[in-house]
C-alpha cells in the first residue's frame, strides 16, 4: 500500500537551500525520494507551493548576497533545481495537487481547529497554511488517514494536524519527526 505525502514549501525550500543546521530536512526529503523510487509512496506538493519556495528564495538569496547580479544567478540556479524536481515537462519527482473548489468548502473548520491551541506567538495559520491542510483533508478522505502525511517544516501547522486526527491527515515535522515507512 503507498502512502501518499503532500509537502509543503517550509519542507521544501531546506531542501534546495543546504546549510548545515538544515541536513536533517535533506535526509527526510531524500528518504521520501527513495520511497517514491521503490514505488512505496506518491510525493505531492500544492500546485502554488512553487510560487511560495520562489519567494523564499529570493528573500534568502537577497538578504545573504550583496551584488544584485550575484544574487540573480544563484537565486535563478535554486528557481532551476526545483522545477527540475517539481516539472512534469523536466524530471517531475514530485507531482503538483491542484487546489479545486472542494477544498475550500469548509476551510473555516482548520482554523476553528487552532483556536483551543497555544498558537505560535499569538499568530496562527496563515491562509496558504490553510489551503495546504485542507488539501491534505481532501487526499485523507480520498485514500484514508492511514495513508496520508503532511510534510512540514513549520512546527505549528504539524501540532495542528496532529492534535485533530479526526479532522486532518497527521503531519510530519521535517525537523524533529521520522519520515514513516510506506
Amino acid at each position: 500500500m503507498r502512502r501518499c505525502f503532500l509537502i509543503d514549501a517550509s519542507a521544501l525550500v531546506p531542501f534546495f537551500r543546504v546549510s548545515p543546521e538544515r541536513a536533517v530536512v535533506r535526509a527526510a526529503i531524500l528518504k521520501l525520494l527513495r520511497m517514491r523510487d521503490e514505488q512505496r509512496s506518491v510525493l505531492l506538493i500544492p500546485n502554488f507551493c512553487p510560487a511560495e519556495c520562489s519567494k523564499a528564495f529570493a528573500a534568502d538569496i537577497q538578504a545573504k548576497t550583496k551584488s544584485a547580479e550575484k544574487a540573480a544567478t544563484e537565486y535563478d540556479a535554486a528557481v532551476e533545481k526545483m522545477l527540475d524536481f517539481v516539472s512534469i515537462s523536466r524530471q517531475g519527482l514530485i507531482q503538483s495537487h491542484e487546489l479545486v473548489r472542494e477544498h475550500l468548502v469548509g476551510i473555516e473548520d482548520i482554523f476553528k481547529a487552532q483556536w483551543s491551541m497555544k498558537s505560535r506567538g499569538g499568530q496562527g495559520l496563515s491562509g496558504l497554511d490553510g489551503l495546504v491542510l485542507a488539501m491534505g483533508r481532501g487526499l485523507m478522505k480520498a485514500h484514508g488517514a492511514e495513508r496520508v502525511r503532511v510534510v512540514t517544516g513549520d512546527r505549528w501547522m504539524a501540532e495542528v494536524c496532529n492534535r485533530n486526527p479526526d479532522l486532518l491527515p497527521r503531519a510530519v515535522d521535517v525537523y524533529k519527526d521520522p519520515i514513516p515507512d510506506g
